[in-house]
């Protein structure tokens, strides 16, 4: 059939939509560590590398999938009218 595969390569990838939903935990777990951390300065030794593993696999992540973050994902991302 003509034309199906220029209408698949339209679509969003699901692996755009995983990656995004794997980003917003990374965000919010890197968040939530810097509140224990600015809780728990004493406990800097072991905060800090949780940081810097997590930032890094944020940047991996968003390096192996450029398109994740405008993944628009149906019932969440949508604008309401």
């Amino acid at each position: 059939m003509k034309g199906v595969p220029e209408i698949i390569e339209d679509f969003p990838k699901d692996s755009d939509g995983s990656a995004k939903v794997a980003l917003i935990g990374m965000d919010r777990s890197i968040a939530a560590w810097g509140i224990l951390l600015k809780y728990f300065p004493s406990q800097e030794d072991e905060i800090l590398p949780i940081l810097v593993h997590l930032e890094q696999l944020r940047k991996n992540t968003e390096k192996a999938f450029p398109d994740d973050r405008a993944f628009v994902r149906p019932g969440f991302d949508e604008k309401l009218d």
